[in-house]
């Protein structure tokens, strides 16, 4: 099994929105433990970053919920005539 499943769609391809948040996840680990060598103490990750990580994720997700209520095309379906 391949690890980088994880950061695809159901139909292969590579998402964007799970890339951005995993790269915004490290990064913010990163922050952490540097905060945690440099202060000798464990750091308050302020509770509104979890927005930010999760932002692309739920855009991404945001987008193709509305593209299956709007017919595929990213607008609103036309009636049949």
């Amino acid at each position: 099994m391949n690890p980088l499943t994880i950061f695809a769609e159901p139909d292969g391809k590579l998402s964007l929105g799970r890339c951005c948040t995993a790269l915004i996840v490290v990064c913010l680990l990163a922050y952490a433990g540097v905060i945690a060598v440099k202060a000798g103490t464990i750091p308050d990750v302020p509770e509104n970053w979890l927005w930010l990580a999760l932002a692309p994720f739920g855009i991404s997700k945001a987008g193709a919920t509305i593209s299956v209520f709007g017919g595929g095309k990213g607008g609103p379906q036309q009636p049949a005539q």
